[in-house]
């Protein structure tokens, strides 16, 4: 049926044959991780209507797509990481005991506070 819309010379038979496709898997990928982003027509409108929706018609297009989205949510997954840290410091900095152990001048202080 896509083969006659798209007026092809023969049908395709798998989805690698479709001509934007052309057995790259890359562009295959990113194609399936971007419509599972927006596993519904109304989002998929939606983020085209907002320009997030990108169309992937090369290697370029999918490389650049899948760079940006990796990006974003290592960038996110860091911060967050981040911020549990920063959290467990503050915690850490109000108990009177662990404060004594990072004031310590030495390690034999830090040990005898310890014990």
């Amino acid at each position: 049926m896509f083969s006659q819309i798209a007026e092809a010379e023969k049908p395709f038979k798998t989805i690698m044959d479709l001509p934007m496709i052309k057995e790259d898997k890359v562009v295959l990928f990113a194609i399936l991780v971007q419509n599972a982003l927006q596993p519904k027509n109304k989002q998929r409108t939606e983020a085209i209507t907002a320009m997030t929706y990108q169309e992937i018609k090369s290697r370029a297009n999918a490389e650049e797509f899948l760079t940006a989205l990796l990006k974003t949510n290592l960038e996110n997954e860091l911060r967050s990481v981040e911020s549990e840290v920063v959290n467990q410091f503050k915690s850490l900095e109000t108990m009177q005991d662990v404060k004594m152990v990072l004031d310590a001048p030495d390690s034999f202080y830090a040990a005898a506070v310890m014990t």
